[in-house]
């Protein structure tokens, strides 16, 4: 499966290889915990701009 903005074979590499990474319960609880206190993002463009992506 192809990876936006991967052009370089190395970094292919290296995103192909974080199928690797293992992530204890207290990894998950963590990152849980750091991104429940982090605020939702909008939207990346205007209503009027989104309704043009993916029709």
């Amino acid at each position: 499966m192809p990876i936006p903005g991967t052009t370089k074979q190395h970094r292919l590499a290296e995103n192909v290889a974080a199928v690797d990474v293992e992530l204890t319960a207290q990894d998950r609880a963590d990152l849980t915990a750091a991104s429940d206190g982090l605020p939702a993002q909008p939207d990346r463009y205007p209503e009027s701009k989104q309704r043009m992506i993916n029709r």
